[in-house]
């Protein structure tokens, strides 16, 4: 335990200081370096928000380990449940949106509605394990998948932060992982007007264990394809 507790120290501590290295451009809709100046790439921004995942899965998984060895009550567990899920879905939108200050009430709104969805679930998910319906390993595999749904939070962030700058096209790339057929196929449906495709984690049959990104394009991105 006290090993665990000192990696996730650790995380916390680079990624404050990936973060105090970095200033957020709001015109570029990215974070640049203090030093340089040069935009910090997509695929450290979510490496960030990826980062602070793993760090909400590992909380969870502790937690959940509570429970299933009797050391709280499955009320506790559901309170501290729903705060691990708060957190790590806010945390992960404001590293999209570019810091606490650029979240606007819509971007609160977004969040906040994605977390009223979030606790309906985590409540049906208490009424099964209260009714005996599940095994400790299926108890703990479905407590982590509420983790891997924050990693949507940033997509949101990012996504809202491109749109208030221009930026008006979007396309879906399919990471290293094995993909379903959803993702796939918007993948396959290339450059779409900036709203049209799904954020990476929704409406597609691996859910919270995609692993897809996007990229943003402002028009003159385009001119000459």
């Amino acid at each position: 335990m006290t090993k665990t507790i000192d990696i996730l120290r650790s995380r916390l501590i680079e990624l404050a200081q990936a973060l105090l290295a970095v200033d957020w451009d709001y015109e570029l809709a990215c974070y640049v370096y203090k030093s340089t100046g040069k935009a910090v790439a997509n695929s450290v921004m979510l490496g960030w928000a990826d980062s602070y995942t793993v760090v909400v899965k590992t909380r969870i998984s502790m937690l959940t380990e509570k429970f299933i060895d009797g050391s709280i009550t499955l009320e506790q567990w559901q309170q501290r449940m729903a705060i691990e899920i708060k957190d790590g879905w806010i945390v992960s939108a404001n590293i999209g949106r570019g810091g606490r200050s650029m979240m606007t009430q819509a971007d609160w709104g977004r969040t906040g509605g994605r977390l009223q969805y979030e606790y309906s679930r985590l409540r049906m998910f208490a009424e099964k394990i209260k009714m005996g319906d599940l095994s400790d390993a299926e108890i703990m595999a479905r407590a982590q998948l509420y983790a891997n749904a924050t990693r949507l939070g940033y997509f949101d962030g990012l996504t809202s932060a491109k749109a208030d700058v221009g930026f008006t096209y979007e396309q879906r790339f399919l990471n290293p992982a094995e993909h379903c057929d959803s993702c796939v196929m918007y993948a396959d449906m290339g450059i779409q007007p900036i709203g049209t495709l799904p954020e990476p984690g929704e409406a597609s049959e691996c859910g919270r264990n995609c692993k897809c990104t996007k990229v943003y394009y402002k028009p003159e991105d385009l001119e000459g394809e």
